[in-house]
Protein backbone atom coordinates (compact mmCIF):
# COMPACT_ATOMS: atom_id res chain seq x y z
CA UNK A 1 0.00 0.00 0.00
CA UNK A 2 1.29 3.59 -0.80
CA UNK A 3 1.95 5.97 1.78
CA UNK A 4 -0.87 8.22 2.63
CA UNK A 5 -0.55 11.61 1.36
CA UNK A 6 0.44 14.32 4.34
CA UNK A 7 -0.13 17.31 2.37
CA UNK A 8 -1.78 19.02 -0.96
CA UNK A 9 1.47 18.77 -2.24
CA UNK A 10 1.90 15.26 -1.79
CA UNK A 11 -1.65 14.60 -3.03
CA UNK A 12 -1.22 16.48 -6.26
CA UNK A 13 2.48 14.46 -6.25
CA UNK A 14 0.62 11.05 -5.98
CA UNK A 15 -2.31 11.86 -8.54
CA UNK A 16 0.02 13.47 -11.13
CA UNK A 17 1.55 9.71 -10.91
CA UNK A 18 -1.23 7.62 -11.38
CA UNK A 19 -2.20 9.82 -14.14
CA UNK A 20 0.77 9.17 -15.96
CA UNK A 21 0.17 5.29 -15.56
CA UNK A 22 -1.69 3.01 -18.17
CA UNK A 23 -5.32 3.61 -18.27
CA UNK A 24 -6.38 -0.32 -18.30
CA UNK A 25 -4.46 -1.26 -15.39
CA UNK A 26 -5.06 2.23 -13.17
CA UNK A 27 -8.29 0.63 -10.81
CA UNK A 28 -9.26 3.17 -7.96
CA UNK A 29 -11.51 2.25 -5.47
CA UNK A 30 -14.16 4.54 -3.85
CA UNK A 31 -16.49 3.48 -0.68
CA UNK A 32 -15.21 -0.14 -0.68
CA UNK A 33 -16.24 -0.78 -5.02
CA UNK A 34 -13.47 -1.64 -7.49
CA UNK A 35 -13.98 0.12 -10.99
CA UNK A 36 -12.23 0.82 -14.09
CA UNK A 37 -11.00 4.19 -14.43
CA UNK A 38 -12.27 4.61 -17.61
CA UNK A 39 -15.96 4.45 -16.46
CA UNK A 40 -18.35 5.18 -13.31
CA UNK A 41 -21.48 4.11 -13.45
CA UNK A 42 -21.23 2.93 -16.83
CA UNK A 43 -20.52 6.64 -17.85
CA UNK A 44 -17.34 6.78 -19.38
CA UNK A 45 -15.30 8.66 -17.50
CA UNK A 46 -11.48 10.54 -18.96
CA UNK A 47 -9.07 12.58 -16.71
CA UNK A 48 -9.21 15.72 -18.32
CA UNK A 49 -9.25 19.34 -16.33
CA UNK A 50 -13.27 19.42 -16.20
CA UNK A 51 -12.92 15.72 -14.77
CA UNK A 52 -10.32 15.51 -11.98
CA UNK A 53 -9.28 11.83 -11.59
CA UNK A 54 -11.58 9.55 -8.34
CA UNK A 55 -10.03 9.77 -5.22
CA UNK A 56 -8.22 6.60 -4.06
CA UNK A 57 -8.74 4.64 -1.15
CA UNK A 58 -5.82 6.50 0.77
CA UNK A 59 -7.22 9.67 -0.51
CA UNK A 60 -10.66 9.11 0.96
CA UNK A 61 -8.82 7.59 4.63
CA UNK A 62 -6.81 11.03 5.10
CA UNK A 63 -9.44 13.11 4.44
CA UNK A 64 -11.46 11.02 7.02
CA UNK A 65 -8.98 11.76 9.21
CA UNK A 66 -8.32 15.12 8.98
CA UNK A 67 -11.80 16.53 9.19
CA UNK A 68 -12.25 14.15 12.68
CA UNK A 69 -8.46 15.55 13.88
CA UNK A 70 -9.98 19.24 12.88
CA UNK A 71 -13.72 18.28 14.70
CA UNK A 72 -11.46 17.38 17.90
CA UNK A 73 -9.42 20.65 17.67
CA UNK A 74 -12.48 22.86 17.29
CA UNK A 75 -14.81 21.25 19.88
CA UNK A 76 -15.23 23.25 22.71
CA UNK A 77 -13.94 21.91 25.88
CA UNK A 78 -16.35 20.76 28.23
CA UNK A 79 -17.02 22.83 31.35
CA UNK A 80 -15.11 21.66 34.10
CA UNK A 81 -16.69 20.95 37.48
CA UNK A 82 -16.27 22.98 40.46
CA UNK A 83 -14.11 21.95 43.41
CA UNK A 84 -15.61 20.88 47.10
CA UNK A 85 -12.95 24.17 47.87
CA UNK A 86 -14.98 26.17 45.48
CA UNK A 87 -18.66 25.35 46.22
CA UNK A 88 -17.73 26.07 49.85
CA UNK A 89 -15.74 29.32 49.17
CA UNK A 90 -19.02 30.09 47.05
CA UNK A 91 -21.89 29.20 49.69
CA UNK A 92 -20.20 31.14 52.08
CA UNK A 93 -20.05 34.08 49.78
CA UNK A 94 -24.10 33.37 49.04
CA UNK A 95 -24.39 33.17 52.93
CA UNK A 96 -23.40 36.66 53.13
CA UNK A 97 -24.44 38.11 50.35
CA UNK A 98 -28.04 37.00 51.92
CA UNK A 99 -27.01 38.20 55.36
CA UNK A 100 -26.32 41.72 54.02
CA UNK A 101 -29.82 41.86 52.01
CA UNK A 102 -31.60 41.08 55.67
CA UNK A 103 -29.37 43.83 56.99
CA UNK A 104 -30.33 46.39 53.97
CA UNK A 105 -33.91 45.52 54.51
CA UNK A 106 -34.47 45.54 58.33
CA UNK A 107 -32.50 48.81 58.30
CA UNK A 108 -35.51 50.25 55.03
CA UNK A 109 -38.45 48.96 57.39
CA UNK A 110 -37.31 50.91 60.57
CA UNK A 111 -36.75 54.30 57.84
CA UNK A 112 -40.36 53.62 57.31
CA UNK A 113 -41.32 53.53 60.79
CA UNK A 114 -39.77 56.64 61.60
CA UNK A 115 -41.43 58.46 59.36
CA UNK A 116 -41.72 62.04 60.79
CA UNK A 117 -45.44 63.10 61.74
CA UNK A 118 -46.33 66.64 60.77
CA UNK A 119 -46.58 69.61 62.65
CA UNK A 120 -50.08 70.17 63.77
CA UNK A 121 -51.58 73.94 62.78
CA UNK A 122 -51.20 75.17 66.08
CA UNK A 123 -47.14 73.63 66.06
CA UNK A 124 -46.91 75.39 62.48
CA UNK A 125 -48.17 79.27 64.13
CA UNK A 126 -46.07 78.39 66.92
CA UNK A 127 -42.90 78.13 64.81
CA UNK A 128 -43.95 81.15 62.79
CA UNK A 129 -43.92 83.62 65.35
CA UNK A 130 -40.72 82.39 67.03
CA UNK A 131 -39.18 83.33 63.21
CA UNK A 132 -40.60 86.52 63.54
CA UNK A 133 -39.28 88.20 66.74
CA UNK A 134 -36.12 90.42 66.43
CA UNK A 135 -32.86 89.18 66.63
CA UNK A 136 -31.82 90.79 70.20
CA UNK A 137 -35.48 89.33 71.61
CA UNK A 138 -35.64 86.80 74.19
CA UNK A 139 -37.73 84.04 72.19
CA UNK A 140 -37.35 81.05 75.29
CA UNK A 141 -35.79 80.55 78.15
CA UNK A 142 -34.70 76.71 79.48
CA UNK A 143 -35.56 74.85 82.64
CA UNK A 144 -31.62 75.71 83.55
CA UNK A 145 -32.05 79.41 83.26
CA UNK A 146 -30.60 79.57 79.59
CA UNK A 147 -32.09 81.79 76.95
CA UNK A 148 -32.44 81.98 73.62
CA UNK A 149 -32.60 84.74 71.34
CA UNK A 150 -34.96 85.69 67.94
CA UNK A 151 -31.07 85.31 66.27
CA UNK A 152 -30.53 81.90 67.14
CA UNK A 153 -33.80 80.91 66.07
CA UNK A 154 -32.68 82.87 62.80
CA UNK A 155 -30.34 80.12 62.24
CA UNK A 156 -33.68 77.51 62.05
CA UNK A 157 -34.15 78.88 58.60
CA UNK A 158 -33.37 77.24 55.22
CA UNK A 159 -30.06 77.63 54.51
CA UNK A 160 -28.74 79.14 57.36
CA UNK A 161 -25.95 77.63 59.87
CA UNK A 162 -27.08 75.97 63.18
CA UNK A 163 -25.19 77.81 65.92
CA UNK A 164 -23.91 76.27 69.64
CA UNK A 165 -27.25 77.63 71.38
CA UNK A 166 -29.80 75.96 69.33
CA UNK A 167 -27.43 72.42 69.35
CA UNK A 168 -27.22 72.96 73.08
CA UNK A 169 -31.06 73.62 73.65
CA UNK A 170 -31.60 70.34 71.88
CA UNK A 171 -29.54 68.36 73.63
CA UNK A 172 -30.62 69.87 77.11
CA UNK A 173 -34.43 68.92 75.88
CA UNK A 174 -33.24 65.53 75.14
CA UNK A 175 -31.44 64.89 78.05
CA UNK A 176 -34.90 66.24 80.28
CA UNK A 177 -37.53 64.25 78.20
CA UNK A 178 -35.02 61.23 79.28
CA UNK A 179 -35.04 61.92 82.99
CA UNK A 180 -39.14 62.53 82.60
CA UNK A 181 -39.98 59.27 81.37
CA UNK A 182 -38.55 56.09 83.18
CA UNK A 183 -39.48 53.75 80.00
CA UNK A 184 -36.79 56.12 77.75
CA UNK A 185 -32.59 54.98 78.29
CA UNK A 186 -30.87 56.95 81.09
CA UNK A 187 -28.43 59.52 79.44
CA UNK A 188 -26.80 62.45 80.09
CA UNK A 189 -25.86 65.45 77.10
CA UNK A 190 -22.62 67.18 77.09
CA UNK A 191 -22.68 70.34 75.63
CA UNK A 192 -20.92 71.26 72.28
CA UNK A 193 -17.50 72.72 74.61
CA UNK A 194 -17.32 69.13 75.69
CA UNK A 195 -15.48 67.54 72.54
CA UNK A 196 -13.11 70.21 71.60
CA UNK A 197 -11.96 70.02 75.44
CA UNK A 198 -10.93 66.85 76.00
CA UNK A 199 -9.75 66.55 72.44
CA UNK A 200 -7.29 69.45 72.55
CA UNK A 201 -6.62 68.91 76.13
CA UNK A 202 -7.38 65.78 77.40
CA UNK A 203 -9.59 64.38 80.14
CA UNK A 204 -8.29 66.63 82.86
CA UNK A 205 -10.14 69.44 81.37
CA UNK A 206 -13.65 67.65 81.63
CA UNK A 207 -13.27 65.49 84.59
CA UNK A 208 -15.41 67.76 86.95
CA UNK A 209 -17.99 67.31 84.70
CA UNK A 210 -18.89 64.25 85.32
CA UNK A 211 -18.45 64.65 89.46
CA UNK A 212 -22.25 65.10 89.59
CA UNK A 213 -23.72 61.80 88.48
CA UNK A 214 -22.36 58.21 87.80
CA UNK A 215 -21.21 58.43 83.90
CA UNK A 216 -21.07 54.22 83.68
CA UNK A 217 -24.73 54.05 85.15
CA UNK A 218 -25.85 55.28 81.99
CA UNK A 219 -27.44 53.98 79.51
CA UNK A 220 -26.25 56.81 76.94
CA UNK A 221 -23.80 59.54 76.15
CA UNK A 222 -24.19 62.47 74.06
CA UNK A 223 -22.09 64.97 72.82
CA UNK A 224 -22.34 67.07 69.70
CA UNK A 225 -19.35 67.67 67.15
CA UNK A 226 -18.74 70.58 65.05
CA UNK A 227 -17.02 69.75 62.18
CA UNK A 228 -16.45 72.85 60.35
CA UNK A 229 -19.65 73.37 58.42
CA UNK A 230 -21.14 70.75 59.56
CA UNK A 231 -22.52 69.19 63.01
CA UNK A 232 -22.75 65.53 64.35
CA UNK A 233 -23.59 63.45 66.99
CA UNK A 234 -20.96 61.53 69.30
CA UNK A 235 -22.40 58.56 71.10
CA UNK A 236 -21.06 56.20 73.79
CA UNK A 237 -23.53 53.42 74.20
CA UNK A 238 -22.68 51.20 77.12
CA UNK A 239 -24.50 48.19 76.41
CA UNK A 240 -23.13 47.64 73.07
CA UNK A 241 -19.82 48.47 74.86
CA UNK A 242 -20.22 46.14 77.20
CA UNK A 243 -21.48 43.17 74.45
CA UNK A 244 -18.71 43.48 72.85
CA UNK A 245 -15.83 43.58 75.56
Amino acid sequence: MAPIPRTVADLDTDRASRASAPTHSSTRALDGTSRSAKSVSGVPWASTSTHPPLPTAEEVTWLSTMVTSMHTLLRPAAPTALSLDDNAVYERLMLRDREWDERINDLMRRDKARVPVPLTEAMEADVDRALAHPKDAIVVTLCDGATLMGADFMTLRDRAWLNDEIINAYGKLIMARAQSNAALPKLHFFNSFFYPKIRDYGHKQVARWTKKFDLFALDLVLFPVHLGNHWCLGCVNSAVSASRT
